[in-house]
């Protein structure tokens, strides 16, 4: 399948004090276009990173969206916009306390959800994994052995459980705040503006159809994608390695230039060739509608082939 543009806006959050209480929880019912989109913040005062990880850091804080599962009373598969992945576990009979508990999937289907409950005394939310007879377990996510065992912003070690809830532990209660939910999809070349940040989703054939274009400092040369056996890194929406400006000029051309690289993509004259990052802006980038709802455009940097 053809190389399409699925374009997503950066999560912009602005500073603000710490929170006395939580915000309500409200479900989402569009992935595509949440309704409703939160930051997390645990009550020993770290946010929640794009990987699960504790920050100090605000605006390191990522992106959440919960989404309600029919048929279970308060139980929500979470969804993180920054890596635009679920926030599942493996499902079983009983969970130890540790690390390292949550793991992303790509899927919705393939998500399993979490119990959230409302604790009144910490006036702050606890979540729990169901297990495999679908009953809440009582183990509550959180960092499990702190900053010690959860270095802060790190990209190693996911979230994981400990025993104790809310009411006994502040590190197992979570408050979480409502962001506005941004723009995702442009669906419109009208929409692009030169001044904001986009991410680049492929509609290449796979699993999972979840790709993207990329910057790879071991590529410095080259434009990389997520897809296949090259160079590669886990997706993060935050992450300038995925970040482009796409430049409108006067004539109607577009350049695209990525973030990380501090360089534009260039042009590969011949089909099945990599396509070249450049520090000169030399190459406008063909944007062709592909009429596909999903994957709305097709990129081609010489007028013939389209990035594949």
């Amino acid at each position: 399948m053809k190389q399409k543009l699925l374009l997503f806006l950066s999560v912009l959050l602005t500073t603000a004090g710490a929170w006395a209480q939580t915000e309500e929880l409200s479900g989402s019912t569009n992935v595509k276009s949440p309704e409703y989109v939160f930051i997390m913040k645990s009550g020993n005062g770290c946010w929640m990173s794009s990987y699960t990880s504790p920050t100090q850091s605000r605006q390191k804080a990522a992106a959440y969206v919960f989404f309600a599962v029919n048929g279970m009373e308060d139980a929500y598969k979470i969804y993180s916009l920054n890596k635009q992945a679920w926030l599942s576990y493996t499902k079983a009979d009983s969970y130890s306390n540790g690390k390292n508990f949550v793991k992303f999937v790509p899927n919705q289907d393939s998500a399993e959800p979490w119990k959230a409950e409302y604790v009144g005394s910490k006036q702050a939310y606890q979540f729990s994994p169901l297990k495999t007879d679908n009953t809440v377990e009582e183990k509550y996510m959180q960092w499990f052995q702190g900053l010690n065992g959860n270095p802060l912003d790190n990209t190693t070690t996911t979230i994981g459980l400990w025993q104790t809830g809310a009411a006994g532990d502040d590190a197992s209660a979570w408050y979480i705040e409502k962001v506005e939910a941004p723009a995702r999809v442009v669906a419109s070349l009208e929409n692009l503006s030169n001044d904001k940040l986009y991410v680049l989703k492929s509609g290449r054939s796979s699993s999972d159809r979840n790709h993207y274009l990329l910057y790879h400092p071991d590529a410095p040369n080259n434009l990389s994608s997520t897809y296949g056996s090259g160079h590669s890194m886990d997706f993060d929406i935050s992450n300038p390695n995925f970040q482009f400006s796409i430049y409108r000029d006067g004539a109607g051309k577009y350049y695209f230039y990525n973030i990380a690289a501090k360089k534009f993509v260039g042009n590969a004259d011949a089909n099945n060739a990599a396509i070249p990052l450049t520090a000169d802006v030399t190459n406008p980038v063909e944007i062709r509608a592909s009429g596909n709802s999903d994957y709305g455009f097709i990129f081609s940097t010489n007028g013939k082939g389209a990035l594949n």
